[in-house]
């Protein structure tokens, strides 16, 4: 008698992350994975959501030593955008409604999760310093003209001296490096789900964590990531300290200007990647046009 269960989980895609360029095989959802799934449907704390995610995608992908916590935040919401696309289609069905204030309908709106723009991982290019040095002549040398015979006219002509050589000195700016206020540099790198998880464990272990609100939960955790995400920072005479605790870095970012913290956003908005879920959408009742994001509440059922 033959077991059935040999049969079950046959289905293997491939896949390729768009930032760290690792090639994956994952497998659909299973019903099973899903009824656990809904166990979190009620569930306000973003830690517990985002571990229950975690073991889902650990699940799914068939790929040895694969740890769900070196994965960029991109390439992991990236995954779990394919997760579903292998699991339920490409076509993703949601109720939306409209802003428009004289309007407010609730309509049914379709998207192609295929078809939603890629942006690639891309870190700035190198920014080259050029200097325009002319060399001098030597003492003993002197520019001489040129004599140049013309033979159709028999005449001697002079012409001035070649200029002189020019060098160029070009000088490579760290694509990692962000220069902010008195001279103070931050060397900065992508965050990984693990920094990630890592401050949310560290909110939740706190004294009064209870009495915190999802809100604030998000806000810390955040400022936690961005300072997991310094790995260096190098003072004006070029001192660099790579061995600097959390505490310190946190205590950087909150005692900057908003200036500075500013420039450490832009270069996380430069160098950011993956699917855009954002999309251009028309009522159909009032054809009131408006960019929103793909919502996500019932993105695997």
């Amino acid at each position: 008698m033959s077991d059935f269960k040999m049969y079950l989980n046959m289905y293997q895609f491939d896949t390729k992350l768009p930032g760290s360029g690792r090639e994956l095989k994952i497998k659909p959802i299973t019903t099973g994975q899903l009824k656990r799934m809904l166990m979190y449907e009620n569930v306000m704390d973003m830690g517990k959501i985002e571990e229950a995610l975690d073991a889902l995608i650990t699940e799914c992908v068939l790929s040895k030593d694969f740890d769900v916590n070196e994965l960029y935040l991109q390439d992991r919401f990236f995954l779990l955008t394919e997760l579903r696309k292998v699991t339920r289609g490409n076509m993703y069905t949601f109720t939306a409604f409209c802003n428009n204030p004289m309007c407010g309908s609730q309509y049914v709106h379709t998207i192609d999760l295929s078809k939603l723009p890629m942006r690639p991982f891309s870190l700035p290019p190198k920014k080259k310093i050029e200097e325009v040095v002319e060399e001098e002549p030597k003492k003993e040398e002197k520019p001489v003209p040129i004599k140049v015979e013309r033979k159709r006219k028999g005449v001697v002509e002079e012409v001035p001296a070649p200029p002189r050589p020019v060098v160029i000195v070009e000088e490579e700016k760290d694509p990692y490096v962000v220069e902010l206020s008195n001279g103070l540099k931050v060397e900065l790198s992508l965050i990984t789900r693990g920094m990630q998880a890592e401050a949310f464990r560290i909110i939740s272990t706190r004294q009064g964590a209870k009495e915190i609100t999802e809100t604030q939960k998000k806000i810390e955790a955040i400022t936690i990531t961005t300072a997991m995400g310094i790995k260096a920072i190098i003072t004006p005479d070029g001192e660099r300290n790579d061995r600097v605790s959390l505490q310190d870095r946190i205590y950087l970012l909150d005692n900057i200007t908003q200036t500075d913290m500013e420039k450490i956003q832009q270069w996380y908005d430069k160098t950011d990647f993956g699917i855009d879920f954002k999309f251009e959408v028309k009522c159909p009742h009032c054809s009131h046009v408006e960019v929103r994001e793909v919502p996500l509440e019932d993105f695997f059922f």
